[in-house]
């Protein structure tokens, strides 16, 4: 994939990170909200509806993903000749916005408990996960955009 490539998906790409982090945040509060309140019933409840909103950004993001990817990249100027690997490699990122929400809010619910480490180690498991990905996947065996593109997506990552 050429610089413009990668740039013109990392723009989407952080788009869809920001909209999980942002998401997963605010169900941070709502759960943080129940554990104040020290209401263990409300806390289940509050992180069965994050997940629930998380499985339902996911989706969006995925059908957007895939629905808008070709006409997204061709409104940004994508030259013709890039325009059917950047499109793959988004639709193939789409695909692991689950993960990606997922993460999120597993990290945010540990947060809202209280836990800092919890999420750190998380996130740096995901960082450390990402860069072997790449390196086996891209370096080691020699895949393209599509390989690229699933080893970010399955390291949950999401900012390239």
């Amino acid at each position: 994939m050429s610089g413009l490539q990668t740039s013109n998906a990392s723009a989407i790409v952080f788009i869809i990170s920001s909209i999980a982090i942002g998401l997963m945040s605010g169900c941070a509060v709502a759960v943080g909200n129940r554990v104040g309140a020290r209401d263990e019933v409300g806390q289940r409840r509050a992180f069965v509806a994050s997940l629930g909103i998380a499985f339902l950004g996911a989706a969006a993001i995925t059908l957007v993903g895939h629905a808008l990817a070709k006409p997204i990249f061709t409104l940004m100027g994508v030259p013709d000749i890039f325009l059917a690997q950047t499109t793959a490699y988004l639709e193939v990122i789409s695909l692991g916005a689950v993960c990606l929400f997922l993460l999120n809010a597993a990290c945010a619910f540990l947060r809202a408990q209280g836990d800092s480490v919890g999420p750190l180690a998380i996130m740096a498991f995901s960082a450390v996960a990402n860069v072997v990905l790449g390196l086996v996947l891209i370096a080691g065996v020699g895949f393209g955009v599509l390989r690229r593109a699933c080893k970010e997506s399955g390291s949950a990552r999401g900012d390239n």
